[in-house]
């Protein structure tokens, strides 16, 4: 569908109310020396909100209800001051961003994964979100940028209508394309019934640090920086922002970025970057999976051997994170996302650092559907574009680690019960137990995960039950080490059920019981299952390769598998009890490591 321009009316903004070239480069220049500065008090506001969530938590004794509304104060300034160095931060990013960078982006689909990102919150405060695609083929809408930053302009434009509009309202968006002059557009448009902008204000809306006299007067914080963020992206992208009075009440806003049907040809996101020079190849290695085993053997093999082709397929958005410390997310002790994917030195382990640093080519957001054997080639899917493509290798290393255990119980599908397997799962995780009010909070698993969370959420205030189906905790430990981890949990609050496993979950949408085998019920407003791993093999058994004992991908001491050129490492390999010569599985990240860098020794 195409539709035109919308003419600016009464209120109506174009450019945001931008100053003149010569005040814009100072503007510029201050904001170089803010984000510099921000950089700077990233680690101090950590330490302080860490320090201050330690002693919320009780490790520093009792807190009387003054102190505790004291803390709570400080340590919501120090939230607030940690996004705005994030904010700072991300709107120094649009100037770094290299030309290099961009590639094809589907705006169809990253539309559909912003505002599937949005419905919870939507839902959440009594919103009525509606969606709609409007393009010639409801499936791609091609444009050049680049994915995460195209995906962080809506949720911008999402995020603001969804937090300035009152509950019961509406808010509406939509896809279409229109012409201007001999340039196709693609605009994704946000309507909302919200609080909307004082006419006064759209000549400083795209400011830094603007915000709307009635936003402010609003309960809801925010850093002004998301529209001043939002305008800069688009522009550098080569397109538009327009933000308006919608009719009726409220506010519209419209993003447009110039269509390049051309791209629909180009190699999938993050196959390819332009200008990449062509070498020779002494191997092309292909790695599915790319957290621990698998970052680390590509990066070991480009150690070894300059000269190979080595790709890395992952189906998350994250690259080489620090599994081991999402519980230490969650409690805030790391307080923000970004600690968990740098390196010692500060960089970001993203698919520019793989490609520029380690000369590994990256295929993030991208899921690995089969294996042929014998023409030695991955099908792989793109699951932003969609598209498929084979990929061929002379070696393959299968990195594709274990996957939680739900159990089979009655509610477990409800609201509200998560298990911990990624940054994304840590997130939600982390945001349901900054509720205002203290949760109930139901572990059901006390191996070494749920002992670990449950130190994690006791920092945030919440009411916690570890219930565990065995006699003791860690049982694959000494009773004597699992009667001090005991004590150490209930003298930080934790209520620990032994002996007494999870029967059930209640509630309507969303869990609020848990039913244990003893009929005993235990209110819960989140409960987290932590109870156990299994090998992620499907993609290995369906390509016939052998399977263990343990479940997990068998393997020789080179860590190859049935197929000679197919390796597998990490938490789907099984291995050998060095002690009994039997087959252990030995899931965790020390081993996924280690491992990883046997068989990129053995593939070269």
């Amino acid at each position: 569908m195409e539709e035109k321009p919308p003419a600016p009316g009464n209120g109506s903004n174009v450019d945001g109310g931008r100053s003149s070239p010569g005040q814009e480069s100072d503007r510029d220049e201050l904001l170089r020396l803010a984000s510099v500065v921000a950089h700077q008090l990233r680690s101090p506001l950590n330490a302080v909100q860490t320090v201050l969530g330690s002693v919320l938590g009780g490790f520093a004794g009792p807190l009387d209800p003054r102190q505790r509304w004291l803390l709570e104060k400080a340590f919501k300034r120090c939230g607030y001051g940690i996004e705005l160095v994030r904010d700072l931060l991300k709107l120094r990013s649009v100037e770094q961003l290299e030309d290099e960078a961009l590639g094809p982006v589907n705006l169809v689909a990253v539309f559909g994964s912003a505002t599937t990102a949005a419905l919870e919150r939507a839902g959440e405060k009594g919103l009525d979100l509606g969606t709609s695609v409007e393009v010639a083929d409801a499936e791609e809408a091609w444009v050049l940028g680049e994915t995460g930053l195209v995906r962080e302009i809506l949720i911008v434009l999402l995020d603001n209508a969804v937090k300035y509009t009152p509950e019961g309202g509406v808010v509406r968006a939509r896809l279409f394309t229109r012409k201007e002059g001999e340039t196709t557009l693609v605009c994704a448009e946000v309507v909302d019934t919200g609080i909307g902008i004082p006419p006064e204000g759209y000549g400083k809306l795209f400011h830094e640090f603007y915000r709307a006299p009635n936003a402010r007067q609003m309960a809801a914080e925010g850093t002004g920086l998301g529209l001043a963020f939002a305008w800069r992206a688009a522009r550098r992208l080569g397109g538009s922002l327009l933000v308006e009075p919608a009719e009726g009440g409220g506010t519209r806003a419209v993003l447009c970025l110039p269509q390049r049907a051309e791209l629909a040809a180009e190699p999938l996101h993050g196959a390819s970057v332009p200008g990449e020079v062509v070498r020779p190849v002494t191997r092309r290695v292909v790695v599915v999976g790319g957290v621990a085993a698998g970052s680390k053997a590509a990066a070991k093999i480009m150690r070894l051997d300059p000269d190979a082709e080595v790709t890395i397929v992952e189906r998350g958005r994250f690259l080489a994170y620090a599994g081991c410390g999402l519980p230490y997310y969650i409690s805030g002790a790391v307080s923000e996302q970004r600690a968990l994917l740098e390196t010692p030195l500060g960089a970001l382990r993203d698919p520019a650092y793989f490609r520029e640093l380690k000369n590994v080519r990256t295929l993030d957001l991208t899921e690995a559907m089969s294996i042929d054997r014998e023409r030695k080639t991955v099908l792989v899917r793109d699951l932003v574009g969609e598209g498929e493509r084979e990929l061929p290798y002379d070696a393959l290393i299968l990195a594709t680690g274990a996957r939680p255990v739900r159990p089979d119980l009655p509610g477990v599908e409800l609201g509200g019960i998560h298990t911990l397997h990624g940054v994304e799962d840590a997130e939600a995780i982390r945001s349901r137990l900054r509720a205002p009010q203290a949760l109930d909070v139901v572990i059901v698993g006390g191996g070494l995960l749920g002992c670990q969370i449950a130190e994690a959420v006791a920092l945030c205030g919440a009411r916690i039950t570890l219930v565990e189906r065995r006699p003791r905790l860690m049982s694959l430990w000494d009773a004597e080490f699992s009667a001090l981890i005991r004590r150490y949990l209930e003298r930080h609050g934790v209520r620990v059920l032994p002996a007494n496993g999870a029967a059930a979950f209640e509630g309507e949408e969303r869990v609020e019981a848990v039913v244990l085998e003893d009929g005993t019920r235990l209110r819960a407003d989140l409960v987290l299952l932590t109870t156990g791993l299994q090998s992620e093999v499907k993609l290995a058994r369906e390509a016939g390769l052998r399977i263990g004992s343990t479940g997990a991908i068998q393997v020789d001491e080179t860590l190859r598998t049935s197929d000679p050129a197919i390796f597998a490492v990490g938490d789907c390999a099984e291995t050998r009890n060095v002690v009994t010569g039997e087959a252990a599985w030995l899931p965790g990240a020390a081993a996924a490591t280690v491992q990883g860098r046997i068989a990129a020794v053995n593939v070269c």
